[in-house]
């Protein structure tokens, strides 16, 4: 399930990889990400539309055991090489978001950047259900999203030589973020550069089955 369009402006993208995208240093949020993840003793990370697997290497040089997956051939295909040369054990799978090979597999942690804000709103509910599956109970999740935009600039998002113009995107306002997950317990909610949203849920160790879904 995704998003045919999304996937060839994502493969357009990653058709040729800056070489600053692979040697630039962890960012604010990808160290936040790893200080809770080692706090609640996470050993094992899914890394949900992984791209070229930044995060997935950097949670992988942390000694966690990491698997990603994309729908972009391109960037799988580009993370399974840089792993390789990195000498990280990372499994990496070209799937969607919903019925991948790791869909019946409990995590410590699962990592969202920026990507449960572009995926078709109608398949939200079906990706939210998906990673309740595969997070256990204490479990955290780590979600960034992109900047909220006012009318004049989502207009300007279409206009020029952006990349990714065209794609699926939702523009969620700060309160929409915190209910995404309203039987979890949000432990943080940060304002990052450029105005990214960074947002850490911990799942209830007692959450009934199908108690956290919607």
């Amino acid at each position: 399930m995704y998003n045919k369009s999304d996937q060839i402006i994502w493969d357009r993208v990653f058709s040729d990889i800056p070489d600053e995208w692979t040697q630039v240093g962890p960012s604010e949020s990808m160290l936040d990400c790893l200080e809770y993840f080692r706090n609640n003793n996470v050993r094992t990370a899914l890394d949900l539309g992984c791209g070229i697997g930044i995060w997935a290497l950097f949670l992988s040089k942390s000694k966690m055991k990491v698997k990603g997956l994309d729908f972009s051939r391109k960037a799988i295909d580009f993370a399974k090489k840089w792993s390789m040369k990195e000498n990280q054990e990372i499994i990496f799978d070209c799937s969607p978001l919903v019925d991948h090979p790791f869909r019946n597999e409990l995590f410590d942690g699962i990592l969202a950047a920026k990507i449960l804000d572009n995926i078709p709103s109608e398949q939200l509910t079906a990706t939210k259900n998906q990673l309740d599956r595969n997070l256990s109970p204490n479990g955290i999740l780590f979600g960034l999203f992109n900047p909220y935009m006012i009318a004049d600039q989502l207009s300007q998002l279409n206009i020029g030589s952006n990349p990714t113009k065209g794609i699926t995107s939702i523009n969620f306002k700060d309160d929409e973020l915190e209910q995404l997950f309203p039987h979890y317990e949000l432990l943080e909610f940060k304002h990052y550069e450029y105005g990214f949203r960074g947002l850490v849920w911990q799942k209830p160790a007692n959450i009934r089955e199908g108690e956290s879904k919607g």
